[in-house]
């Protein structure tokens, strides 16, 4: 049975260290949703022109909650292990540090581009594209 953790800093345990990306980044994401929401006002368009960017932000920060709840669990069982289980534990808190530091400040850059989205190429003429 997995435990169920909120996302906070204050959760992680001392000898994970806290990217700030695993609390911001749902936060981050729920700023990229207002905007696209702002879109419905201005074209759905916009919506459309952005709508994998704000999926792939959403998976992130799921994928990125899972796996902090996981290596927070593994960090927990880690002393008093097995070898063979130490080595399992220490990959889930490798791997969730990774993906802390690594894939979620993206979720940024997306927020940022979409916040820059304009609809210059809907704008077009449909002979533009030969």
């Amino acid at each position: 049975m997995c435990c169920r953790i909120a996302i906070s800093t204050a959760a992680f345990m001392p000898s994970i260290s806290t990217p700030h990306s695993a609390s911001s980044g749902p936060s981050i994401f729920q700023g990229l949703l207002m905007t696209m929401l702002g879109f419905m006002a201005k074209s759905p368009y916009l919506i459309g022109l952005n709508a994998n960017r704000l999926l792939e932000s959403l998976s992130e920060v799921v994928i990125g909650y899972l796996l902090l709840d996981h290596a927070i669990l593994a960090q927990s069982k880690l002393e008093g292990a097995s070898a063979a289980d130490q080595a399992f534990y220490a990959g889930k808190v490798a791997s969730a540090r990774f993906f802390l530091r690594t894939v979620m400040p993206e979720i940024t850059a997306r927020k940022k581009i979409v916040e820059a989205s304009n609809l210059d190429l809907m704008s077009l003429d449909d002979s533009a594209f030969g």
